[in-house]
């Protein structure tokens, strides 16, 4: 009876543990999927807004800033809003960090963004590629965003200004909540340099927080571009199994 009965508590320890196993698979799937996903919709998305600062960029820096250049600009980024839901805005900025242009109806006035971290960067670096800022809060509308911009150079090379393409933090939150993350779950996009950019659950306070000294962050850095780890969540505490992903195309994961 004593051998029967262990043969019996064997097998269902075994069981239990092979349903676990199971469970645990189909879990780390599931949450790779969903990095994928966030990864992609993230990666297409800045793709779009720095195709359209491509353009921009070319426009300025070939017509110049006269007023019928400016005029016609201004219709063509109003135009480019409308087209892709992503856009909270377009603007270009001179080398002064004053308004030239921008896709709103009306021009704001006595405006500068000069001391704005994407335009201090572009001021200070000759790259002439896409930057993704830390998330800013608009002056004008009151939003948080996510600021993709290039820098606008004069025909000798010297910088000549910021182009901008804002992302409405919003556009990333409702596809964050038509994702089945159950009850404890959390999703979240994170710049490479350490900043939080949007996270759900959705505080504001969330946004724009150093990550450098989580686990979530060094974790990540260890196993980049692509792992999977337990990890206790620096937010709330939280044990949860994590999967991450970097983009394809830009530093964020």
């Amino acid at each position: 009876m004593a051998i029967v009965c262990f043969a019996l508590l064997a097998t269902d320890g075994w069981n239990s543990w092979q349903a676990r196993k199971d469970q645990l698979g189909q879990m780390s799937v599931a949450a790779s999927n969903l990095a994928r996903a966030m990864a992609q919709q993230a990666d297409d998305a800045i793709k779009k807004a720095d195709t359209v600062l491509v353009g921009m960029v070319e426009r300025v820096e070939h017509d110049g800033t006269d007023p019928v250049a400016v005029a016609r600009l201004r219709k063509v980024l109003a135009m480019r809003v409308a087209e892709l839901p992503q856009f909270d805005g377009l603007h270009i900025y001179d080398k002064d960090g004053n308004w030239v242009a921008n896709s709103r109806p009306t021009q704001p006035e006595n405006l500068n963004n000069a001391d704005r971290e994407y335009f201090v960067f572009h001021r200070a670096h000759g790259d002439r590629g896409p930057h993704i800022g830390i998330p800013v809060r608009s002056r004008t509308t009151g939003k948080l965003l996510v600021p993709v911009s290039r820098r606008i150079n004069h025909a000798d090379g010297s910088f000549a200004g910021v182009a901008l393409a804002t992302i409405d933090i919003d556009f990333f939150m409702k596809f964050y909540d038509s994702l089945d993350i159950g009850q404890a779950g959390a999703v979240g996009l994170v710049l490479e340099t350490g900043t939080m950019m949007t996270r759900r659950p959705y505080t504001p306070e969330m946004v724009g927080r150093n990550m450098l000294d989580t686990e979530l962050f060094r974790t990540y850095l260890a196993q980049r571009p692509v792992g999977m780890a337990y990890i206790r969540s620096a937010q709330d505490g939280v044990t949860r199994l994590n999967s991450f992903r970097r983009l394809d195309n830009f530093p964020l994961f």
